[in-house]
């Protein structure tokens, strides 16, 4: 199945941790990553930004903290199945809870010096 055309009217949600916005867009990034960055930058105002968990125990400490936009996927901008492809906020200091997905996930930081878990 490949990419399709979203539907009209789709509402945007206020989704807090966008209160980052303006310090990551407009940074200086290593010489590698400009073209990546810009590309994100680009597409900022072109993903379905939300907060997609439940308000319960287990996101309340990271929730006001996380945005997920979607720019195609299943719940994206354009419809794929089987890909999501996107930007990601986390705020300082914000811890993200062990969790698990059953595809492959990729990040590529352009700020910040995040600290991963794997396995």
């Amino acid at each position: 199945m490949g990419l399709e055309f979203p539907e009209q009217g789709f509402e945007q949600k206020p989704v807090a941790a966008l209160k980052y916005a303006h310090s990551l867009l407009g940074v200086q990034v290593g010489d590698d990553l400009v073209d990546l960055y810009q590309a994100a930058t680009d597409a900022f105002n072109h993903v379905r930004w939300t907060e997609f968990y439940a308000h319960d125990t287990w996101s309340q400490p990271f929730l006001s903290e996380f945005a997920n936009g979607e720019g195609i996927g299943p719940d994206g901008f354009f419809y794929h199945q089987d890909l999501i492809l996107g930007l990601f906020i986390l705020g300082p200091e914000t811890i993200y809870p062990e969790h698990a997905h059953p595809a492959e996930e990729f990040y590529i930081v352009l700020s910040g010096n995040p600290q991963f878990k794997v396995g």
